[in-house]
């Protein structure tokens, strides 16, 4: 719709410009020619999305590993896909990322991930959850015999995991 209104406008400037005569026609024809280009722009980036999509089909078990930044985030954005793939006898996996750092929501989010994923027909074995801010897996996972953060928090430092820190590695590993 974008595009045909582009190339109306475009159009309709462009016929406007040979009417007129002297500066008027000059500064007619420069907005026609920025439509034009509009218009050119739009087309090409919408044959190009018409000429790459093609509809995802998941009608096969597959091995999928969902990576979350947060609880919520997972169900928004592949919620489905994880679900039907468990539906269809694939291995689905979900990990997070990060827990919420508001006092009590990082248990109560990951309470809700478990039962909105078992909704789905996920057990709590398929979820992890991690603490990638800290740089180290949280408490919850049972692959990594690491239980202390790697990397002290303080005003000098980043917030990032430092590189000795192997067991959110390990963990993502473990799951696939």
């Amino acid at each position: 719709m974008v595009v045909v209104l582009l190339a109306g406008v475009a159009g309709v400037l462009w016929a406007a410009s040979l009417a007129l005569t002297g500066p008027a026609a000059v500064l007619v024809s420069a907005i026609a020619l920025f439509y034009s280009m509009l218009f050119v722009v739009s087309a090409y980036a919408l044959w190009r999305c018409h000429a790459l999509e093609e509809p995802a089909t998941w009608n096969v078990p597959r091995r999928l590993l969902i990576l979350a930044p947060h609880e919520d985030d997972c169900v928004i954005a592949a919620g489905g896909i994880g679900a039907r793939n468990r539906r269809l006898g694939g291995a689905t996996r979900i990990v997070y990322l990060v827990p919420d750092e508001q006092p009590g929501m990082a248990e109560r989010r990951r309470d809700e991930a478990r039962a909105a994923w078992q909704e789905a027909g996920l057990d709590a074995g398929e979820l992890r959850f991690l603490d990638l801010l800290r740089g180290c897996a949280s408490a919850t996972l049972r692959s990594c015999g690491q239980r202390q953060p790697c990397c002290e928090r303080s005003s000098t430092s980043s917030n990032r995991a430092c590189s000795s820190c192997r067991c959110s590695r390990a963990a993502i590993s473990s799951m696939t």
